[in-house]
């Protein structure tokens, strides 16, 4: 977080004061494409780091008409970008043509890329949506109610459905509490809460929530159930769910944990299920599901052990 007037190096971070040149530290430009000012890195996991930027070209200090945008920035080494960058110009077209169409996710408003330091940057600017991450209130103590759980599945699911009706689907890859976000305004509509982080094709696993199909295949529709199913139990039971993982069966086993009405018990073992064949096919499925349609109880058995698998991913730090 920068200081109070003063801005942060899109280069090597360093803050300084609100003035367009290059940094005295490192000599990159203080404004990325000239109209962005980075005041806050958000995150960083793996090559992507995030970033909190104001559009604007005033060098005086922040214009009225100034808004704040939500920066993905991926770094590549030049002997990787020419094998990188058609997948990642491909996947910012498909997402700046569908994302002004579903309220759930933030809108990307524009990719880039800019050559410093023998890297490569890509940059993906998107809407920023003014809110608080789940896990906040989870590192809070807190955890949800059956009521607010379901109200947190039901926009999730929806915006989902959204996602994977696209052909070939638009995948999240890494949902978990940090990546749903209970929107602070309300007042345009819309979902309360949103799936931010969508996939640029540099996922970062994460144990408990990132189903094992997916570290050997890739994401798919019902990988990212799984990722939601496991947030929800996380959300419920105030338990990160890479803590309940039988080690044997390689099931959540959230039961003991929470107490919640049977349908919803279901659903969600069905979500997070270790056996692909038990899980559901879609989220529209899983919205029926929760509203008691069409869902026997018998549709989840108890998973005999599964055969060894390699270690689960070092957790990344937050």
């Amino acid at each position: 977080m920068s200081a109070a007037g003063q801005v942060l190096c899109p280069g090597c971070l360093a803050p300084g004061p609100r003035l367009t040149g290059g940094c005295s530290t490192c000599g990159a430009q203080r404004q990325i494409r000239g109209r962005y000012w980075i005041d806050a890195v958000l995150g960083s996991r793996g090559p992507v780091r995030t970033l909190r930027g104001r559009e604007g070209s005033s060098a005086l200090g922040a214009a009225d008409d100034e808004r704040l945008v939500l920066i993905r920035e991926i770094v590549l080494p030049r002997a990787h970008a020419d094998e990188d960058a058609p997948q990642l110009t491909q996947t910012a077209r498909r997402l700046i043509d569908v994302t002004p169409t579903i309220p759930g996710v933030p809108r990307l408003l524009e990719h880039f890329e800019a050559l410093r330091g023998g890297l490569v940057h890509h940059y993906f600017v998107e809407a920023w949506i003014e809110g608080r991450a789940l896990a906040d209130d989870l590192a809070q103590g807190s955890q949800l109610d059956e009521a607010s759980a379901r109200a947190v599945a039901e926009d999730v699911l929806t915006t989902l459905a959204a996602l994977h009706g696209h052909d070939p689907p638009i995948l999240h890859g890494a949902i978990r509490p940090a990546h749903v976000l209970a929107r602070a305004d309300m007042s345009a509509g819309g979902p309360r809460h949103v799936l931010v982080a969508l996939d640029l094709g540099f996922p970062s696993p994460t144990p408990g929530y990132t189903p094992f199909a997916q570290l050997l295949r890739g994401a798919t529709p019902a990988t990212d159930l799984h990722a939601l199913g496991a947030t929800l139990i996380t959300l419920l039971t105030g338990t990160d769910a890479a803590d309940l993982v039988d080690p044997e069966t390689q099931r959540i086993e959230f039961e003991p944990h929470e107490d919640v009405s049977p349908t919803l018990a279901r659903v969600l073992a069905r979500m997070v299920s270790p056996r692909e064949n038990e899980r559901f096919s879609s989220a529209t499925e899983v919205l029926g599901a929760l509203a008691d349609r069409a869902e026997p109880a018998a549709s989840v058995t108890t998973p005999s052990p599964c055969p060894p698998r390699p270690p689960p991913p070092t957790r990344p730090s937050p």
